[in-house]
């Protein structure tokens, strides 16, 4: 009798000292170095929802995970805590990606592209760095969401129709000119087209190609608003930009019915080529961008504030642009505008041509044409929400702090 009743205060005691796993996917294990890709695709695989646990060094993805089941939802046990997959250092491949499901929702989960282990090279396109890669779905949801160093090509890269990612975080993804071989760089956010999507209220910092870029709507129209991008530690080419990524594709550089409003841009000096870049003459000089509103964005301490190249029909109007620091190849200036035809555009510019792609600006005679006159009239944007703090910190190499 006493025999048992050892027995059973010492399984009483096992139980409650062990740590505790509520997650769904049990045959995943946060907490040891081995990796985690068939466990966690095969509970992806099953659909519904799927709760992983937070852990150290958190679940290691070698091959990529591929969202298959429409209205999947993958998310943590603790909002709180949230569970983080991490790239391992021979992944060639986003993290996580998917193409033509739709309903699905991540939320309140982290992932670490572990640049600084990664082996990949990284050229052209780059996909095989990024961490998450959405193509192609509808009613999507990314909702407190961190995406860190990504080796390369973005930390999120979506196409799709109606879909929101808000309240995230995005940090030292990619890496500067110079840092790394190849071409190293990383936007934060990378909108392919953004046909009814709603982009809000996310932290941004230390991209090294563009933080926030839109490559077009199509039409349908998209809203890019209260998003808060710094360079502090990292060169980015701009922080915000409405481009235009596949001329005559769907989204095609048409902004038509789209909303860029009251999003804050700073940077430490000589970090930023561009704070906000409208056209993408710079990069591509025969892509035309054309339609929407970038309005009432707060944007400061970049090279060159606000740079509007080959753009038409649209509005760029009571942006606050100050402070510019450092210079572009021996310009700098708060803001340069060339080749816009048929836009409502604030006043203040200096013509300049300004090349990202070659590195160079020019004094070339350059069509503006205005259709609103008049300095800004509307009262200075407030600071877009700095309310979603990270759970960790990098220096310029991605080492966390």
């Amino acid at each position: 009798m006493i025999l048992r009743l050892f027995l059973f205060i010492v399984i009483l005691l096992s139980t409650s000292l062990s740590p505790a796993h509520a997650g769904s996917c049990s045959g995943a294990n946060p907490n040891d170095n081995t990796p985690d890709d068939d466990a966690l695709q095969s509970c992806l695989d099953s659909g519904g929802a799927v709760t992983l646990d937070a852990g150290s060094p958190g679940y290691i993805i070698a091959t990529g995970l591929l969202f298959s089941v429409a209205n999947t939802v993958l998310t943590s046990t603790d909002t709180n805590d949230r569970a983080t997959l991490i790239a391992h250092a021979d992944l060639n491949t986003p993290i996580l990606r998917t193409s033509g499901v739709s309903g699905l929702q991540l939320l309140s989960i982290k992932l670490d592209g572990n640049k600084a282990s990664r082996t990949a090279t990284c050229r052209g396109y780059r996909v095989n760095g990024t961490n998450i890669s959405l193509i192609d779905g509808d009613g999507w949801k990314l909702i407190n969401v961190e995406s860190s160093r990504a080796l390369c090509g973005t930390a999120l890269e979506h196409t799709g129709t109606n879909y929101e990612i808000a309240n995230s975080q995005f940090y030292s993804n990619g890496y500067s000119t110079g840092q790394r071989g190849g071409e190293p760089w990383a936007d934060g956010i990378t909108l392919i087209y953004c046909q009814g999507g709603y982009v809000h209220d996310n932290y941004l910092e230390d991209s090294t190609d563009i933080a926030i870029v839109s490559g077009g709507t199509g039409g349908y129209g998209c809203r890019v608003e209260n998003n808060a991008i710094h360079q502090i530690n990292n060169h980015a080419f701009a922080g915000i930009a409405v481009h235009n990524f596949v001329d005559g594709g769907i989204g095609g550089g048409d902004h038509t019915n789209s909303l860029y409003q009251n999003n804050t841009i700073t940077s430490a000096l000589n970090q930023l080529d561009l704070g906000i870049s409208v056209g993408m003459h710079g990069w591509f000089p025969d892509r035309d961008t054309f339609g929407g509103s970038i309005i009432n964005n707060s944007v400061s301490g970049a090279r060159i504030n606000l740079d509007i190249y080959g753009y038409r029909d649209g509005t760029v109007n009571d942006n606050t642009i100050s402070s510019p620091q450092g210079s572009f190849f021996g310009f700098g200036a708060n803001y340069a505008a060339a080749n816009v035809t048929n836009t409502c555009l604030q006043l203040g510019w200096v013509v300049k041509a300004v090349s990202i792609v070659n590195s160079s600006t020019s004094d070339a005679e350059e069509i503006i044409a205005s259709t609103c006159g008049g300095l800004p009239t509307s009262a200075p944007p407030t600071s877009a929400s700095l309310t979603f703090p990270r759970d960790t910190s990098y220096d310029a190499s991605g080492v966390e702090r």
